[in-house]
């Protein structure tokens, strides 16, 4: 159970300054329980369910479900564990906001460019996304450029 008065504590020192985060979603610990608790600002969708989204249909559902879910409340989704160009095709394609993965880089304790081809990859999805399948939220520059710099996304680890 979140403990109330040290999440509002939090969310009070934080400011501006800061956003809460739900690590993990669809894990199994990180339910739907939590995320209406928490009512965060960013949920990052667990790898094992972007593990494969590209030909499993329950998965995209729910990755579909979920966006539609955090957009209708001005919700930032981060898709976790990235790793072949199928599934970062697909979650743009769903709607994601940020994208996190080795395909993308590798973990480091700077971030590093991305690199020209996997950039190729995302700006063609990203057009693809606002040309036909997903033109209810089509790409504009600022959202792009949020895509390229998801590795320099850092949250608090303080637990609440």
């Amino acid at each position: 159970e979140i403990d109330r008065e040290a999440l509002e504590r939090k969310r009070r020192a934080m400011g501006d300054q800061g956003a809460l985060a739900l690590d993990d979603w669809g894990s199994g610990y990180s339910n739907s329980n939590s995320l209406l608790e928490l009512s965060p600002d960013y949920i990052k969708v667990d790898i094992t369910i972007i593990c494969d989204i590209d030909t499993d249909a329950d998965k995209q559902q729910l990755v579909k479900d979920i966006v539609e879910y955090a957009h209708g409340r001005g919700m930032k989704i981060v898709a976790e564990g990235i790793e072949t160009e199928a599934e970062l095709r697909k979650v743009i394609e769903l709607g994601v906001d940020l994208l996190q993965g080795y395909f993308l880089a590798k973990p480091a304790a700077s971030p590093s460019e991305i690199a020209p081809q996997e950039r190729d990859s995302v700006d063609e999805s990203v057009s693809e996304r606002s040309c036909g399948f997903y033109p209810q939220c089509p790409m504009m520059q600022p959202e792009r450029k949020n895509l390229y710099n998801m590795k320099s996304f850092l949250l608090t680890k303080e637990p609440i």
